[in-house]
């Protein structure tokens, strides 16, 4: 199978987890061990604040000289700062405990006839106030602070992931406004920003939202592989179309995954372990460990990271016998070594693989029990993970440089048991244990180039060219006892192989009229195509082929404003477009019918492109002297021909263009520390994502609402830490997630509603420079509430299914640091 090169890089927002460690010193008095290269005062500036984990404004950098700065040394953030700056004309004064505002120098004052009196002594400072720490982000590849960033951008830190057990995307959901995702199954789901549903179903359509790892894309029409988020420093989540930097698919917008590079001159290491017993279920425990080695100082630096986690079932199968048949393994790891050659290259290789087994789907049915269901076969799932990477970057006097080349490979199996479909393969045939097969194997191989100006002057800029070359072969089967003996023999079976290039250029340029307004234009031109050969087979003879062409190519846009009335306070408007690419329906015994017309019912063999627009305005302000920060946005979006994939009558899935849609909605995060010690995060979003104009052929639901999208989601996280001596200290914490009702399906005649439910995790640690006790719970008050109605294809039709909440769940996990 032959692949050429490969999937998209350079992140969107690579920022810095902002949040201290437990316990950690206030920032003026940390020593840290810096490592800034020779470069421009305004990047210099953002690395600094990377590397010390503070936010720095940087809006008066503008004013500094046009120098190039660095700094190398452990020093602690004040008097790094005054090295950094030496020089430039610019000071910086302390805003808050980990907030730094940088200012040009004042003038100095005019020599007076006489010495003046000598000066006061200089008053102590005032009393700090408990601050919101602010991050470094790079939205949409520029460099900037959020606080300033004219995107809809949310962050969640590590060590908000990271308290119960090993975290996964899932957990973001009390963290960020407007993410939501199915419940098929670890390794099975997709995600969902502000309600951008295509459908619950995993088809031939690419994902509504992009996932990338380091600024690699993860999946193109595949699930979530749901990568254990182990020794990662922060998730950026950026919402809207990304088409004009991100290119196809990411309609709905982008979720990064940033992990802990390198560190190039200290060795440190951690392991944790976690055990669990959930009611009703089987135990869990997990166990994770990660080593970093500076090989050469300052030069050379490798970092690796293991893990290996079992996920105890809590769903019975009274007609196979068996108890917590949903049982999960996911096992993997991640290693990555940096070179610097020079002050300012860095050259790092990464790889990442993850095997994820599930012994079974975690549906049930209703009629037979809340944590039950009755099947005539097991239905195991795989999903194996294999991404490695090469990243170099630069950043000479005039800007910076990234190349970044990756290689995916990515397959995922599932079975499920099509018993009760069997009639409509088999004229005839009754029920009988028939399995169904689906392998799918992806190759992804991505090449991508971007330069940019420095984050300083009136005009800024950023281009880029991208190649994506993948090869995807599926093979689904369906056996059935109809030999002799009942021995099982194929009924139905597909070789598919698709082939689909990606070709873009991008750009962005944005002009700063004053100091405080930007704006930006940007685009990106592509063409995309997609070749497809499929083979089918079908008893008792049965056979249909086909092979096709097809290929798409346009401009998507950007433009953006920016007003930044303060250093705390910063109003955007945005309009952009997102797009997907046209493919091929094949699936379907050799009698199925494609049709040519899309007005006409049932499936077409060629689904075409969508395109999405999204209008919003947002702001983004500190409260209270820092104690606060609130973004919030209003945005408007409209769906031109939204692929959405559907089921045939027999279970097979099929992708049709359904209709035009739009979505109205409002968003809010809250973050505030009313003392030192509690600091309190909250978000909610209401949208009305629906389909307004269904094609001719398709029949909709009259309220039209897109499948598997609540109009109302909310989160909220409490986190209380005090100093219990001088050695120890404990953090209580508190997760609440709500995630409103939805129907299943676009489709009127099988629409079973799901979603309205709410979910609650808290944990306990006591914790010392070396090591962290923490005891947790999750699902307080029980597992009630239907997350996803849907679990097998083949008697969806026929039997209610729906997906409970894991039952209530306690735990321990201990971490050792090694620093």
């Amino acid at each position: 199978m032959g692949v050429s090169r490969s999937v998209r890089t350079t992140a969107l927002l690579v920022g810095v987890a902002a949040i201290l460690p437990l316990g950690a010193a206030r920032a003026r008095e940390r020593i840290v061990a810096f490592d800034v290269p020779a470069e421009p005062i305004g990047m210099a500036l953002l690395d600094f604040a990377v590397q010390a984990r503070i936010s720095i404004s940087t809006t008066g950098a503008d004013g500094c000289r046009r120098a190039r700065a660095s700094l190398r040394g452990r020093f602690d953030v004040a008097e790094g700062l005054r090295r950094l700056l030496s020089g430039t004309g610019c000071t910086f004064r302390f805003a808050g405990p980990d907030e730094v505002i940088v200012l040009p120098e004042p003038a100095p004052a005019p020599r007076p006839a006489q010495r003046p009196p000598p000066a006061p002594p200089p008053s102590e400072p005032p009393p700090q106030v408990a601050g919101v720490a602010e991050l470094v982000v790079t939205a949409g590849r520029r460099e900037g602070l959020l606080a300033q960033a004219p995107y809809a951008i949310s962050t969640a830190t590590g060590s908000d992931l990271a308290d119960n057990g090993l975290p996964d995307l899932g957990d973001l959901q009390p963290l960020v406004s407007g993410v939501s995702m199915t419940d098929l199954g670890p390794g099975r789901d997709k995600i969902f920003i502000r309600g951008l549903s295509d459908s619950a179903l995993t088809g031939r359509t690419q994902s509504t939202v992009g996932l990338y790892l380091d600024g690699s894309r993860v999946t193109y029409d595949a699930p979530d592989p749901d990568l254990a988020l182990v020794d990662v420093d922060h998730v950026e989540v950026l919402r809207g179309p990304q088409g004009a930097l991100y290119g196809a698919g990411a309609i709905g917008g982008l979720v990064n995954v940033i992990t802990r590079k390198p560190n190039l001159d200290r060795y440190e290491a951690d392991m944790t372990g976690s055990a669990s017993a959930t009611a009703g279920g089987g135990p869990s425990a997990s166990m994770e460990g990660m080593a970093n080695v500076p090989l050469v100082p300052g030069r050379l630096g490798v970092r690796v990271a293991a893990y290996d986690e079992r996920q105890g079932g809590y769903i019975d199968d009274p007609a196979l016998g068996l108890k917590n048949v949903n049982g999960v393994r996911r096992r993997g790891g991640r290693a990555a070594a940096q070179w610097r050659p020079a002050s300012d290259w860095t050259l790092t290789a990464r790889v990442v693989r993850q095997w994820l087994n599930s012994d079974d789907t975690h549906y049930a049915e209703p009629a037979v029990g809340a944590y039950a269901r009755d099947n005539l076969l097991r239905e195991p799932h795989d999903n194996d993970f294999l991404q490695a990477g090469l990243d170099l970057e630069g950043r000479p006097s005039w800007g910076t440089v990234r190349v970044t080349s990756s290689l995916l490979h990515h397959r995922y199996d599932s079975v499920y048991d099509a018993s009760a479909a069997l009639p409509e393969f088999v004229a005839g045939a009754g029920a009988a244990p028939s399995p169904f097969t689906d392998a799918d194997t992806a190759e992804i191989l991505v090449d991508e180039a971007t330069v940019a100006s420095p984050e300083t002057g009136p005009v800024r800029w950023l281009a880029g060219v991208f190649q994506s070359v993948g090869d995807n072969d599926l093979a689904t089967r369906l056996d059935a006892p109809l030999g002799s003996g009942g021995a099982p023999v194929p009924v139905y079976r597909e070789q598919r192989y698709d082939l689909v290039r990606e070709y873009a250029g991008f750009g962005q340029i944005s002009f700063a009229p004053t100091p405080r307004v930007m704006l930006t234009a940007g685009g990106r031109w592509f063409r995309t195509s997609v070749k497809t050969s499929s083979r089918i087979e079908a008893f008792p003879g049965g056979r249909a082929a086909f092979t096709g062409k097809t290929a798409a190519s346009g401009f998507a846009p950007q433009l953006v404003a920016r007003y930044v009335a303060s250093d705390d306070t910063t109003f955007y408007l945005q309009a952009s477009e997102g797009y997907r690419a046209p493919g091929f329906n094949s699936a379907g015994p050799p009698g199925q019918r494609f049709a040519a017309d899309p007005a006409s019912p049932g499936p077409q063999r060629r689904f075409g492109p969508d395109e999405l627009w999204d209008y919003e305005a947002g702001i983004r302000t500190a409260l209270f002297g820092g104690a606060a920060r609130l973004r919030t946005a209003v945005f408007y979006m409209t769906w031109k021909g939204v692929q959405s994939d559907q089921l045939l009558a027999d279970g097979l899935i099929f992708t049709a263009n359904v209709g035009d849609g739009r979505d109205l909605g409002w968003e809010i995060e809250a973050e505030a520390a009313p003392t030192p010690e509690l600091t309190l995060k909250a978000n909610a979003t209401v949208a009305e994502p629906e389909l307004v104009h269904p094609y001719a052929g398709f029949l909709s639901r009259p309220d039209n609402g897109l499948p598997g999208a609540p109009r109302f989601t909310a989160g909220a996280m409490a986190t209380y830490q005090r100093p219990l001596s001088a050695w120890a200290r404990m953090r209580l914490q508190a997760r609440y997630t709500y995630v409103g009702g939805s129907h299943l399906t676009l489709d009127a005649t099988t629409s079973p509603e799901m979603g309205d439910y709410a979910y609650a995790e808290m944990s306990a640690a006591l914790a010392t420079d070396r090591w962290v006790l923490t005891a947790f719970v999750k699902s307080p008050v029980g597992g009630a509430g239907d997350t996803f109605s849907y679990g097998d294809p083949f008697s969806f039709h026929t039997t209610a299914q729906s997906t409970p909440l894991r039952p209530l769940t306690v735990g321990l996990s201990l971490g050792v640091h090694i620093r």
